[in-house]
């Protein structure tokens, strides 16, 4: 247990030195940095594992990341000078840690939300894109997991084909979820907005091509009015 605890230590050695060299931190902070993370690594690295042990070396990390940023601007350091060694190293270790979390403890969905958070707080989208699709292997039966998501996709990631699918896979797992149709429906319809302002922006000409027709579909409301007739059918039917 020591040994894999001094090896973490050593790995974050460069983090350390760099910290020091640009007089971000002192050698008594750095002191006490490392004695605050050889306790949490032998807590986390214990036969039986504890939620609150992660969950604490956690809360501790992102303090610390929030730290050197406020250092960072104090010394005008610039936002990128040294980020990598740095910043991004306490950025994957937070990220590391709620991955183990989220993997030991899979049934608590707030540990995914709050992955989540953290990396939309970082500008870390695809990661939390990807997070989204692990937390939804777990809990698939929450349909506002689902909406969530689809819009996350929608909104954050620019990708509407992606949260149309993401929607269409929830509706195939929970059909009678009345919620779920109200909100792909919406999605339809402002999908139908997004599209006559790419048309009015580009101003195009006609083409016959599969793009177009798609969007001439879309533009007359056949999908709209298709996702309405299926969900009232299925909702009725119940």
């Amino acid at each position: 247990m020591a040994e894999v605890v001094q090896r973490h230590l050593e790995d974050m050695l460069s983090e350390f030195e760099q910290a020091k060299s640009i007089g971000m931190f002192t050698e008594a902070e750095i002191k006490k940095i490392v004695r605050t993370r050889r306790r949490h690594e032998y807590k986390i690295i214990r036969r039986t594992k504890e939620k609150e042990c992660y969950l604490d070396y956690i809360k501790y990390e992102t303090h610390l990341l929030k730290l050197v940023q406020l250092r960072r601007e104090k010394l005008k350091l610039g936002r990128i000078y040294k980020k990598d060694e740095i910043d991004l190293a306490i950025k994957r270790r937070v990220e590391r840690l709620f991955r183990s979390v989220c993997h030991r403890f899979k049934n608590d969905i707030n540990l995914w939300l709050t992955f989540i958070e953290f990396l939309k707080k970082q500008h870390d989208y695809s990661t939390a894109s990807s997070t989204f699709t692990n937390a939804l292997h777990t809990h698939g039966n929450k349909y506002w997991l689902w909406i969530m998501a689809a819009k996350f996709e929608l909104e954050t990631m620019v990708s509407p084909s992606s949260a149309r699918s993401l929607f269409q896979r929830a509706l195939r797992l929970m059909p009678q979820e009345k919620k779920l149709w109200l909100e792909y429906f919406k999605f339809e319809l402002l999908y139908v907005e997004l599209i006559q302002k790419r048309q009015q922006v580009l101003d195009r000409t006609k083409q016959e091509t599969q793009d177009d027709n798609e969007d001439d579909a879309i533009l007359q409301g056949k999908i709209v009015e298709i996702v309405f007739v299926n969900a009232q059918a299925t909702v009725e039917s119940k």
